[in-house]
């Protein structure tokens, strides 16, 4: 089979996990769930970031941490009933790559006026959050390699 036919993606589950959670809360009681959901947003990701691969023509055989934590971290909070403490540990997460990429920091205002815009990444009242929109938001707008 060709390596363009080959149905795997380059997923570095550990990395985008541990960059993450360095941005969440995360109580005692809720580990066991935690676990569970972030295993879920993993399946929710790959298949996600299989679309995206079809749709754009783009290689997933590369890591890239940005990419890995924006679809795994918004896979979550679609997988959590779009819970927005998951979306703002996304936010920050992915904040924290673009600063140490691109050694600019981001003014107050606007990573406030991302944290409210979680509506404008939601699909079909909700249910869907667009992890495309969130990464070419990054990926474009600030010029990531």
């Amino acid at each position: 089979m060709a390596s363009s036919d080959n149905q795997e993606v380059a997923l570095d589950f550990t990395s985008a996990i541990k960059h993450l959670s360095q941005f969440m809360e995360i109580r005692e009681n809720e580990k066991d769930t935690f676990i569970l959901k972030f295993q879920q947003a993993n399946k929710i990701a790959v298949f996600k970031l299989l679309k995206y691969r079809t749709k754009y023509g783009v290689d997933m055989e590369k890591e890239e941490l940005l990419r890995d934590v924006v679809f795994i971290g918004t896979s979550l909070v679609e997988a959590s009933s779009n819970n927005f403490r998951y979306y703002k540990s996304v936010v920050k997460a992915c904040l924290a790559i673009v600063e140490i990429e691109t050694q600019k920091s981001f003014e107050d205002g606007f990573s406030k006026k991302l944290l409210k815009a979680m509506n404008a990444f939601q699909c079909n009242n909700g249910v869907i959050f667009s992890s495309e929109a969130f990464y070419f938001v990054f990926k474009t707008h600030f010029r990531l390699n």
